[in-house]
């Protein structure tokens, strides 16, 4: 892949569906995940990235715009 492509991710969980994006090339931008284990696994596995906890709270048109939305399903 010559462009890197970028995630965002909603009820992201431990990251795993990121973690197979990125073994590809993309690049996680941002995640939403309100369990404070997850966000714990998250921050070791995606250092630097944003983690925001409450999806009621986020204003899309402020997050940076991302070419691909993953999503996990309880």
């Amino acid at each position: 892949m010559s462009e890197q492509y970028t995630i965002g991710s909603l009820f992201s969980g431990i990251g795993g569906i990121e973690v197979g994006f990125e073994k590809q090339g993309f690049k996680t931008l941002w995640f939403i995940e309100k369990d404070d284990y997850a966000q714990r696994v998250l921050r070791k596995n995606f250092p630097g990235t944003t983690i925001h906890d409450d999806i009621t709270k986020i204003n899309f048109c402020e997050l940076p715009r991302v070419d691909v939305l993953t999503g996990g399903f309880p």
